[in-house]
């Protein structure tokens, strides 16, 4: 229908072609390069010269086509095919087509997949050229930003049974680059695997016509799951396209008409004429401009035999005719008209409904814009609606006015297959026990404080020196602060490190403190009761020789202490290191929109870590076990003494 709307617009334009009608043979190819090339020689032999080739509707009957037209010098126009193969000047000479080249599907994929922060894709992909290319090019580019991509290829013969398990390595997140027919059968086998939003999405070229999804008439794909089981999976997924009407009634084509002129033309072909136009589509705006930018550049050459009378002579010199050459004398061997012909096509910058149209030096369409639709259902209809755009250098997507992540995805954006890191700690219940029990433990050294202060010039309290029982106390009140940062929550990295340090300190230190006088008043006792000469002997073990030798095992600790906390590299670095301690786990969390969706979280908790832990706990307890020993053995030498003399 786009062609004939089009030929109706220009064959009743008195300023285009006239004197001249244009008309068109239509061929069905079916989509198949022997196909394609012999209906090109049957039409190409003849009695009528054709002065241009368009299409093909695909690449697959496009690329023979273009190959060969150029022997006949006649130019080509396609407005639908896009592959990347067909970007060489050198093998498609008179090639040219209306829309971008599908390497642009694959910035576009780039600039969604960067935009909503997916890390991991899986490309599934059917091993051909064209499609290979776009492979390439999205893989290299999202590479570039970090995301992991895994890409599973399968021949077209061996069909998806060419894919081992594609839905098996925990992605959600899928790029279909492949027909629409291999992409049906995907669909079922993602169902039965419940990939399907909101827990998984997948992006697909946007020219799979139509309800691509259900099944095609007289279909043979042996399909395992219904068409409104295949519509669950589709919904919420994204697809991109290289073209759009002009939907402005304020922007006009230089046709004179916008998109929705022309849609209203387009179905006024269409209805009631579906069995002989076949089956509606969204390629008819571009196979409208294809007519038109071959109808000008047919003008312009009209207007150069006219005007010029050297190019006119030139050609009727060519044609071997003794007049004025005009447009009917064209041969497939009036190459130099039909080279002009050619050369207007190469300079074109027409504005048509699908936006302004100027080749590359290829022959593809330049300046293409990236637009994303997404298929969603709305009761029991799949539809397909724009969401935005991918502009701009850096491939950057952009929402249309009327979507935002609220209307895109209702249930959150789907996680992309990585697991969040998730810390857990101690719970906040626990911590407030064990912090009212540590306070309790600091309220009994307060206690036990005063009454050693109150009472200490008593007899008894005097017996158990109480300048060193002060110090017992300062050891046992850090031990009962050390429970405190042992058991609070440690959610966050530097606060967990911190606790780390002041924990091993605390604990060392104030079990030297505790421990140690202790153990200097053991030795005391020892020595008292093994010395006849008490008072001289008392005398050289006061109290602050105890307390030197319990700063002597503090500073011991602080040295073996110093060694673990100098810079990284030079002895080590206590830490805190995070260590998966359960599987990961799937939960619902909200969005900054406050709606929820599934996450998948692996889950930590953060330990204290250095590079010789067990020689530091080695060398810290060690030391301290030996010095336990020697009291024990201290308190059994004196459990039964007996003074001398």
């Amino acid at each position: 229908p786009g062609i004939l709307v089009a030929l109706d617009e220009i064959n009743s334009n008195p300023y285009v072609l006239p004197g001249y009608t244009l008309h068109y043979t239509l061929n069905d190819n079916e989509c198949d390069r022997y196909v394609s090339l012999r209906a090109l020689f049957n039409q190409l032999r003849d009695d009528r010269t054709k002065i241009a080739a368009v299409g093909s509707g695909c690449t697959l009957a496009t690329e023979p086509a273009a190959e060969a037209s150029h022997f006949w010098n006649i130019s080509q126009i396609s407005c639908h095919a896009s592959s990347p193969t067909l970007r060489n000047r050198d093998g498609f000479r008179r090639y040219f087509q209306t829309i971008g080249s599908e390497e642009g599907r694959a910035f576009a994929d780039f600039g969604v997949i960067t935009f909503y922060g997916w890390k991991k894709v899986t490309i599934l992909q059917l091993d051909i050229d064209s499609f290979e290319r776009v492979t390439i090019e999205l893989s290299t580019l999202l590479r570039s930003q970090g995301v992991l991509v895994s890409i599973m290829t399968f021949e077209e013969s061996d069909g998806i049974a060419g894919l081992q398990d594609p839905f098996g390595n925990d992605t959600t997140i899928y790029a279909y680059i492949m027909y629409e027919n291999f992409a049906r059968q995907l669909l079922c086998m993602a169902y039965e695997k419940n990939l399907m939003y909101p827990r998984s999405t997948f992006l697909h070229p946007a020219w799979w016509v139509g309800e691509w999804w259900k099944d095609p008439p007289n279909s043979t794909e042996n399909l395992t799951c219904s068409e409104v089981q295949r519509a669950q999976v589709v919904d919420r997924s994204i697809g991109v396209l290289l073209f759009e009407y002009i939907e402005d009634d304020a922007d006009v084509a230089e046709t004179g008409i916008n998109g929705t002129t022309y849609r209203m033309k387009f179905n006024e072909y269409y209805m009631g004429n579906e069995e002989t136009l076949g089956t509606e589509n969204d390629f008819g705006q571009d196979c409208y401009d294809a007519i038109w930018i071959l109808a000008l550049a047919l003008n312009k050459t009209m207007n150069d035999l006219i005007d010029n009378p050297e190019f006119n002579a030139n050609a009727s010199a060519e044609a071997s005719i003794n007049r004025t050459f005009g447009l009917e004398d064209i041969t497939y061997k009036t190459e130099f008209v039909l080279e002009r012909i050619f050369d207007h096509l190469t300079e074109t910058n027409f504005l048509g409904i699908t936006g302004n149209i100027s080749f590359d030096e290829d022959g593809i369409r330049d300046g293409i814009r990236l637009f994303v639709y997404q298929n969603r259902i709305s009761g029991t209809t799949l539809s397909r609606l724009k969401i935005g755009d991918v502009v701009g250098d850096q491939l950057n997507f952009v929402y249309i006015d009327t979507e935002n992540n609220s209307t895109v995805w209702p249930e959150g954006v789907p996680n992309d297959g990585i697991p969040m890191n998730r810390i857990t700690t101690v719970h906040l219940s626990i911590s407030i026990i064990f912090g009212l029990l540590s306070a309790g433990g600091l309220i009994f050294c307060f206690v036990c404080f005063l009454f050693n202060l109150i009472f200490r010039n008593t007899i008894l309290i005097r017996l158990t020196s109480p300048n060193l029982n002060y110090i017992i106390l300062a050891g046992a009140a850090l031990l009962y602060v050390d429970i405190c940062f042992i058991t609070l929550p440690k959610e966050n990295e530097t606060f967990a490190t911190v606790c780390c340090h002041v924990s091993v300190l605390l604990t060392s230190v104030g079990y030297s403190l505790c421990f140690g006088t202790i153990m200097a008043k053991m030795i005391r006792i020892y020595y008292i009761f093994n010395n006849p000469l008490h008072k001289k002997r008392t005398e050289m073990l006061r109290d602050y020789h105890l307390s030197l030798f319990v700063c002597l095992l503090i500073v011991v600790d602080i040295c073996i202490l110093l060694l673990y906390f100098i810079p990284e590299g030079v002895r080590g670095k206590l830490d805190a290191t995070k260590k998966q301690n359960v599987e990961n786990s799937f939960d619902m969390e909200a969005d900054p929109n406050g709606t929820y969706h599934e996450v998948i979280f692996e889950n930590y908790i953060y330990t204290c870590n250095t590079l010789g832990k067990r020689v530091l706990l080695g060398v810290l307890y060690g030391y301290k076990a030996i010095l336990q020993i020697l009291t024990v053995v201290l308190a059994l030498k004196t459990r039964k003494v007996k003074v001398k003399g």
